[in-house]
């Protein structure tokens, strides 16, 4: 995998439909917070701004000439739109990609609610990444005679495309249509990610990676400039053949999480695989990035992780809950508190330095092998 210095050890976990929470909640404060508790931010694919908008905000807000963050995308079920939405994140130059498959049967409510389009967390504002999406407007008008954004920007490839007046396909929009629309494809993706890594099939493992790691624009409908693949990450994982399938597929790590328990109660706390994915990667490729998240609520919770094999370490509901009630100022908060907990652990622990992981093992928790 991509050697990233960052100066933070753990992650704001990817934090979607965030203006849902109520509060104080939304994507700004918390991306706002996580920069200025001198965090690390995941934008969320179910959000009100664009990819392109998220970027901005973030290279604004922060200090850094080219700051780390990461972005997680939920697949739809056209392959052309996901081209799209993967190479726009290229694009905006943002550092590593996730991608969530854990959206089958143990996420928002199971296939059936996919397939149905009636997941709850579907507003129109959470679907701004998609129906900014070109490609997505493309079809969307073919099918439909309409488009889901008046950002000129987006309609004036729309309009080459299509060949028609950009004043013609401005006057097309329709959000209801273009919502109903958003929902039928983001439904037919969510649910229906391939484990396999026949790239013929568009919604696997392989053919996901293969647009990820691609240095070149492939996409039919829109021409993009960008020099190099992003670093792709498949979040998601609770057993070792998944696992394995997906370090088969030619990604760059794996991100262990059950999406945070909220659907099927009784599966397997990541935790408890963390260390047997760990060790089943690692034997054929060191470098293959192990991510966690699940339970974290203290710095001592990430001092335990890191023991347990976890290279990277997000979080999920801390800071959620900081945003909802106190908002950026909130996230800020947490975020230094954690930085602060996790300092004192290691140094009652005796571990200085977190790149060597050695003096890690044994100290909690002790290997099988």
């Amino acid at each position: 995998m991509n050697q990233y210095k960052i100066k933070c050890p753990f992650f704001t976990a990817p934090y979607g439909s965030a203006s849902s929470y109520g509060g104080q909640s939304n994507e700004l404060s918390t991306m706002e917070g996580s920069i200025q508790g001198d965090g690390i931010y995941t934008c969320a694919s179910f959000s009100t701004y664009s990819v392109e908008q998220m970027s901005s905000f973030i290279k604004k807000e922060s200090k850094e000439p080219n700051p780390f963050y990461m972005y997680q995308l939920y697949l739809t079920g056209d392959n052309d739109i996901n081209i799209s939405l993967i190479e726009r994140i290229k694009a905006s130059d943002v550092p590593i990609l996730i991608v969530t498959i854990d959206t089958g049967g143990n996420a928002h409510g199971g296939i059936g609610l996919l397939e149905n389009q009636s997941d709850l967390t579907y507003s129109y504002n959470f679907t701004g990444n998609l129906r900014a999406d070109p490609v997505f407007n493309i079809k969307c008008y073919e099918k439909y005679k309409c488009v889901g954004t008046k950002d000129k920007t987006v309609l004036a490839e729309v309009s080459k495309y299509l060949k028609i007046p950009i004043s013609t396909v401005l006057s097309s929009y329709d959000l209801s249509k273009a919502f109903d629309y958003a929902k039928v494809v983001q439904g037919e993706g969510m649910g229906n990610l391939y484990m396999s890594n026949n790239a013929k099939d568009t919604l696997c493992l392989k053919n996901i990676v293969n647009i990820a790691h691609s240095k070149n624009s492939i996409s039919k409908y829109v021409n993009r400039n960008f020099k190099k693949g992003i670093p792709i990450v498949f979040k998601g994982c609770i057993s070792i053949p998944v696992a394995l399938n997906i370090q088969k597929s030619g990604a760059d790590g794996v991100y262990v999480s059950n999406h945070g328990g909220r659907f099927i109660y009784n599966s397997i706390p990541p935790l408890d695989i963390l260390t047997d994915i760990k060790n089943a990667v690692k034997k054929n490729d060191s470098k293959f990035g192990v991510w966690f998240d699940g339970g974290i609520r203290y710095g001592s919770d990430i001092v335990t992780a890191y023991c347990r094999g976890a290279e990277f370490v997000g979080l999920g509901r801390p800071i959620i809950y900081a945003c909802v009630l106190y908002g950026k100022e909130g996230v800020s908060a947490t975020t230094k508190k954690f930085r602060f907990e996790l300092e004192t652990q290691c140094k009652i622990c005796g571990i200085n330095n977190f790149s060597l992981k050695e003096q890690m093992k044994g100290i909690l928790f002790r290997e099988n092998n």
